[in-house]
């Protein structure tokens, strides 16, 4: 057969054409690793902000709630006053 003949060229297309698709894989690989870091920032960014907004709205809260408490002991006729003049260590002042 005259395969033989044909065989370097063919070869060389064979070979042509599989580093052009190692290159295309190579630069989808790189693509997808740099979508998969920009994604993983925007993730990390979001959570940093939900862990904030978590921690302002529990700070809110208590602060709403040591004032509602002033308050009902204000109505109760008790001394009103923030935690912190609380004795909670058990000695007196």
């Amino acid at each position: 057969m005259k395969l033989g003949k044909y065989f370097g060229l063919i070869f060389a297309a064979l070979l042509i054409t599989s580093q052009q698709a190692t290159a295309g894989a190579t630069e989808v690989a790189k693509s997808v690793v740099d979508a998969a870091s920009g994604v993983a920032t925007k993730v990390e960014k979001t959570v940093k902000k939900g862990v904030k907004a978590g921690a302002d709205g529990v700070e809110h809260g208590a602060q709403a709630a040591g004032h509602a408490a002033d308050k009902v002991a204000k109505k109760a006729g008790l001394p009103a006053g923030h935690a912190s003049s609380v004795n909670t260590g058990g000695q007196s002042q």
